[in-house]
């Protein structure tokens, strides 16, 4: 609405993102962005102009893409299960499905230099203390929010 040059209402909860559209960032208040996993995969993640943290709270569960993967689904696609079947004999098959499936609790990626995500930086010691940050400021915008990953697990 700040764009198209009309009031903004005083209770709107969000930022204008005018001066960032027009090459301003200075006046934006936001130094990252969050972003959400699919109903199916609770993954999380903070993105900050270099980088970006993926937390998986729930690293035992196998992901699962209900577009792909189910066979009666809408967009199922029978190039998944040509890779499953690949991955039990070629190992680069396996690799490739496994990253599809299995998801460490962190993952850490530079965005300028890895632009394709392809170089998990979050065992690295040197990022250890940025891993650390970026998940804490990313918990405190989840607390913000709400968010039911936030709240205590049914035991």
């Amino acid at each position: 609405m700040d764009l198209a040059g009309g009031p903004v209402p005083d209770d709107i909860d969000g930022f204008s993102l005018k001066d960032l559209l027009e090459g301003d960032p200075s006046n934006h208040p936001r130094q990252h962005a969050l972003m959400f996993g699919q109903k199916c995969l609770t993954q999380r993640a903070i993105r900050t102009k270099q980088y970006k943290l993926i937390w998986n709270p729930t690293p035992e569960k196998r992901y699962h893409q209900e577009q792909i993967m189910n066979t009666k689904g809408k967009y199922f696609h029978k190039a998944w299960l040509e890779w499953v079947a690949a991955a039990k004999t070629d190992p680069d098959a396996k690799a490739k499905v496994n990253r599809v499936l299995i998801h460490p609790e962190f993952e850490l990626y530079d965005v300028k230099a890895d632009p394709y995500e392809t170089d998990n930086l979050a065992s690295d010691p040197e990022r250890a203390a940025l891993v650390k940050k970026l998940h804490g400021d990313l918990k405190e915008s989840l607390k913000e929010m709400n968010d039911p990953v936030m709240r205590p697990r049914k035991k």
